[in-house]
């Protein structure tokens, strides 16, 4: 499974790392991590990503040579890269414009991956779907290369898992998540810090901005999706980061008999950003790729051009349609947009 990039890490010197758009937790996490690691080994490695990070995990990053991309600076690091790691992504389009500046480049591209549909690009593939993060597979890359993993290393994998996890909660967590996080325990990561870190840094604006939002959500499917909209207007009043708000709708999944959270963020006029969370009863993650976003089977999200209340009716059919398909999965993609035309 690894002997191929462990063999590529031996004979090559420098490195790009790159992952998703709006990278989450786990990219993050299982980009840092490899980073350190091959840092380690005394190799050159620049991590460079499409779009800027949460400030959340800036306390993973001393030292960490991480850029958003600037063409003016990181198109010749890309060019000189001996080979280029894509991270937590299973399409070449989400990793944005490094990703086609690394295709241009012509040099070797490695994808590892854990999302439900395969991987359709890439020199070199590991693309698990049982795993539960990407960061749960670089921890193996690193076993698999005979390395040692450092405290930092392992508080970068930690944040992946308990994101992607959902704090051991989203039914990916399997014993083998449990096993991996207790040893990154042995390495000196203190988990209340990481969840202080993560979770208990809100501001004031998103409280207060939770709070209206979750006084107007509603429900739709009897009680099986909840959903709330956040206008661009009372977005602007209290001006919360928008990395603060994705994390809204598990404040719905804590209602009774919920499955699906939802949330629709206008950021700006004709501009939604859409936020998925589900209990595994139905796939958040199929209802985000017909949306043209991505994500898992827990959690998910895209962002839509068009009027906010045709959006909302949109993907509230959608998550209706999943939920009454008995096996989504087995449904082809032409059956799936025949499901869909009437809404």
């Amino acid at each position: 499974m690894w002997d191929k990039i462990v063999k590529l890490i031996g004979d090559k010197d420098t490195f790009v790392i790159t992952s998703h758009i709006k990278a989450d937790g786990d990219a993050i996490g299982s980009e840092i991590g490899l980073y350190r690691f091959l840092k380690k080994l005394g190799k050159n490695v620049s991590i460079i990503n499409s779009s800027p990070s949460s400030g959340i995990f800036n306390f993973l990053m001393d030292g960490v040579d991480f850029k958003v991309f600037d063409p003016e600076r990181d198109m010749d690091t890309i060019k000189a890269a001996d080979a280029a790691f894509i991270l937590d992504l299973n399409d070449l389009e989400r990793a944005g414009d490094v990703g086609r500046h690394i295709v241009e480049a012509g040099i070797p591209i490695i994808v590892i991956d854990h999302h439900q549909t395969g991987v359709t690009f890439g020199d070199i593939k590991v693309a698990d779907k049982n795993a539960c993060s990407t960061g749960q597979l670089i921890y193996d890359l690193i076993k698999a290369c005979g390395g040692k993993i450092d405290r930092e290393i392992a508080e970068a994998l930690y944040v992946a898992i308990v994101t992607d996890t959902g704090m051991f909660n989203f039914p990916v967590t399997d014993p083998k998540a449990h096993i991996v996080a207790a040893d990154l325990l042995s390495k000196g990561v203190k988990p209340f810090m990481v969840h202080r870190k993560l979770n208990l840094m809100h501001s004031w604006e998103y409280l207060w901005l939770t709070g209206i939002s979750l006084f107007e959500c509603r429900s739709a499917h009897g009680g099986r999706i909840a959903y709330t909209s956040i206008t661009h207007d009372i977005f602007k009043r209290y001006k919360p980061l928008v990395e603060e708000l994705i994390l809204m709708p598990q404040y719905l999944m804590a209602i009774k008999d919920v499955e699906v959270g939802i949330l629709f963020l206008e950021e700006s006029p004709g501009r939604v950003h859409v936020e998925l969370r589900a209990t595994g009863a139905m796939d958040v993650g199929e209802i985000a790729k017909l949306l043209g976003g991505g994500g898992h089977t827990s959690a998910a999200g895209a962002v839509i051009e068009g009027r906010l209340d045709e959006i909302e009716s949109i993907v509230i059919n959608y998550a209706i349609a999943c939920a009454g398909a008995v096996d989504f999965e087995s449904i082809t993609p032409r059956d799936r947009k025949k499901m869909f035309e009437k809404y």
